[in-house]
């Protein structure tokens, strides 16, 4: 590796953020950031994600090399050797690194990007500046069930499957394919898509066409090179290895060859303290493998030790398994959790009266142990849905959707967001001497349809202005990527309410939070990540593990949680004297309240009185549990969100002292006796089978329960909404209308 090349990597040592470098000629070329989570299958890449420790001022790294399926293998090991020369020169070696198989994608490398395409080509055709006069036909397919990749495939009806949604791209007209079985989040990301292509590839010109297996017009076929067979559907995991108890391997230098042995143990999950200082250890857990490197390993055993996994997974046939590499002293939670003993189980807490879930009985039927296995074994990893571009110290100009236009948001009122409106977020940064621009458009959860339309239309309009030099992320409300909120520096405060829409559907009037008593929700787990949200003025709205700001006419309290965090009590102080303006403010521990404090409350009343979380470093986590499949499934979901929960699934909330059973008003019979089969199987596979289940019916959920959610809305409609059939209605609506 040539000193230039340790002087790139070096200039992000110290800078939180997401990096992404294209593998050249064996080198590492920084990527274009308005390429960032486009993938080409005949390239290597190396993704450096950056993020700060919570209540700490230290950066915790994780190292990606990402292989395409077409790429050499003397790119492929390039790649691997980079990636460890990344670590030494920008994290010390305490980088946590992953090898990523293009087709096998983690959802927490997935999750970094705002949006992900895997397209065909590589660095000779990768990149060419689109020519919207010049136009060559392409078919994406779109697949997942709950984060849905977009991947480019051959031209041809052959490509298509009964399973997955398809967009073909003729530029004068695109179509959406949606085949028989896809499902709902496929369609309606497959309608963002199409949108965006129209947009920013054919001027808003395209005409958009949305057609069901069976119902295909002749110039569809024709588009495709002629009619043919449609395969049949192929499940979202295809190809995945499902995790299996933990396989613990010694790796040693023996006289100047690595020697590989096997190390034995007992019960579901091996201790820590088989991890020997001295040597390397390689973790399979089916799915992905972990080389964890000891503190006094020999530098020939560091060197070598992730080429040793890649030997190891092509002996074994699986060169598609990620495999990640951890040091010891800096373990990932995800590698903390495939040993019984790296997390120590917290005290069961005291339910109160006011609990309205009950404790489930032990089910007469165990659920899948592959599942329950494969659960325990990938753990809770850190919020890894922000796209870090800088470090949010940049020009930042805020401008609320308003009657068809942008409206600039006073300085006064720079960070305050109305969950009734859409916005749009002008960053301006310095890089290499130039000037870059991101415009994010956030969409509150209560703005109409046509307000987030035109929010995106706002966004395409600016990047005009900016010469289409801007980089577009669309941002919804409870799921905001942590560049996002770097750029509010601790100020970012949602409130209840909004601005009079423009259209002739919505409300006449403003509905703003201005009057009355207000109280807002300070949470999160680190200072980046941590904002507040407006939530009911009552007592049974404080939850013991967080911060609270209580504002009114003529009084303003800061209230500490007895469980919050050093991050939450520094941002609720900046949020606190922002909305206090003149009012005198007053800071209150918890248990030392005086009596005003009740009343402006509508006086005292129970509220969960448990830390959250109570895992020490381990955050809660969210599991989709669903047989949408035929086949009960269970899926991560990292950063959640309340508009995760959907009404036709069911999901379990793992706090590390309680797992909490959530029932969606849809689920149906199978798979509400499935969830509560797998939450026995669960902590009896992490070895907890004494923590408290406790059964949760939506819209009935207690306190100890919506503590875990950031500004949780009692007033959410439990009814569902298919986000595929609003999308279409609208997108039809658009269609239908003149030019």
């Amino acid at each position: 590796v040539t000193p230039r090349q340790h002087t790139m990597f070096e200039a992000h040592r110290a800078q939180a953020g997401t990096f992404v470098w294209r593998i050249e000629q064996f080198e590492a070329k920084p990527y274009p950031k308005e390429q960032y989570g486009k993938f080409y299958t005949g390239d290597c890449y190396i993704v450096l994600h950056s993020v700060q420790k919570a209540s700490s001022s230290a950066l915790e790294h994780t190292a990606y090399y990402w292989l395409g399926a077409e790429s050499s293998q003397d790119e492929r090991g390039a790649a691997a050797l980079l990636t460890v020369t990344l670590d030494e020169e920008c994290t010390g070696g305490a980088a946590t690194q992953v090898r990523e198989v293009g087709g096998s994608e983690s959802a927490s490398f997935l999750a970094l990007f705002p949006r992900v395409q895997f397209l065909t080509g590589g660095v000779a055709s990768g990149f060419t500046k689109v020519d919207r006069d010049a136009h060559e036909a392409r078919l994406f397919r779109l697949k997942g069930s709950r984060i849905v990749t977009m991947s480019q495939v051959p031209l041809s009806a052959a490509s298509l499957n009964s399973g997955d949604v398809f967009v073909l791209d003729l530029k004068d007209v695109i179509y959406q394919w949606n085949g028989r079985s896809s499902n709902r989040k496929e369609k309606a990301k497959a309608v963002d898509i199409c949108l965006d292509l129209r947009a920013e590839e054919h001027g808003g010109q395209a005409r958009i066409e949305v057609l069901d297996e069976g119902s295909e017009t002749v110039a569809f076929w024709e588009g495709l090179g002629g009619e043919g067979p449609v395969g049949a559907a192929q499940p979202d995991d295809e190809g995945a290895v499902k995790a299996v108890q933990p396989k613990l391997f010694r790796c040693e230098d023996a006289a100047g060859a690595l020697k590989v042995s096997a190390v034995p143990y007992s019960g579901a999950l091996p201790s820590k303290a088989l991890l020997l200082s001295g040597d390397v250890f390689i973790v399979d857990c089916g799915s992905e493998i972990f080389c964890w490197v000891g503190r006094d390993a020999s530098a020939e055993e560091r060197a070598v030790s992730i080429n040793a996994v890649d030997k190891y997974l092509d002996g074994k046939g699986r060169p598609a398994v990620r495999a990640l590499k951890v040091v010891e002293g800096a373990e990932a939670v995800a590698f903390k959790h495939k040993f019984v003993d790296f997390f120590e189980p917290p005290a069961p807490p005291s339910f109160g009266r006011d609990q309205r879930g009950s404790v489930a009985s032990a089910p007469s039927h165990r659920s899948s142990g592959e599942l329950a296995a494969e659960m325990v074994a990938a753990a809770a990893q850190p919020h890894t849905r922000a796209q870090d571009f800088d470090d949010g110290l940049g020009q930042a100009k805020v401008y609320r959707v308003v009657d068809f236009g942008r409206e600039a948001v006073a300085a006064s009122d720079f960070g305050q967001l109305y969950e009734g409106d859409s916005y749009v977020v002008h960053y301006s940064y310095e890089q290499n001497g130039r000037e870059q621009h991101i415009v994010y458009f956030w969409q509150g959860r209560e703005s109409s349809q046509d307000e987030k339309g035109a929010s995106a239309l706002l966004t395409k309009e600016l990047d005009d202005e900016l010469g289409g030099a801007a980089t577009q992320v669309r941002v919804e409300q409870g799921h905001e990527p942590e560049h996002f909120l770097r750029i509010f520096r601790g100020k970012l405060v949602v409130r209840a309410g909004g601005h009079a829409s423009g259209f002739r559907t919505a409300p006449a009037e403003d509905a703003t939070a201005d009057d009355g008593v207000q109280l807002y929700h300070v949470k999160g787990y680190g200072r980046t990540s941590t904002y507040g949200a407006q939530v009911d003025a009552r007592a049974s709205s404080l939850n013991s593990g967080d911060c609270f700001v209580l504002v009114a006419h003529d009084s303003a309290y800061m209230w500490h949680g007895s469980g919050s965090n050093g991050d939450e009590r520094e941002v609720a102080g900046t949020i606190a004297q922002m909305l206090a303006a003149s009012r005198p403010l007053t800071v209150a521990e918890e248990g030392t309240e005086g009596d005003a404090f009740w009343q402006l409350l509508g006086g005292k009343a129970e509220y969960a009185r448990v830390k959250v979380p109570m895992g020490g470093e381990a955050p809660p986590r969210l599991f989709e549990v669903s047989n949408r499949t035929g086949a009960l499934d269970v899926e991560e979901i990292f950063g959640f969100a309340q508009t995760d929960l959907l009404a036709e699934e069911s999901y379990l909330l793992d706090t590390h002292n309680v797992l909490f059973v959530w029932i969606g008003g849809q689920a149906n019979e199978t798979e509400k006796a499935g969830v509560l089969g797998l939450a026995d199987g669960y902590l009896k596979a992490a070895g907890r089978p004494k923590t408290p289940v406790v059964k949760v019916r939506a819209g009935f959920e207690p306190a100890l329960f919506t503590a875990h959610f950031r500004g949780w809305d009692y007033d959410a409609p439990p009814a569902f909404v298919d986000p595929y059939e609003a999308k279409l209605a609208a997108l039809q609506a658009r269609e239908a209308a003149p030019p």
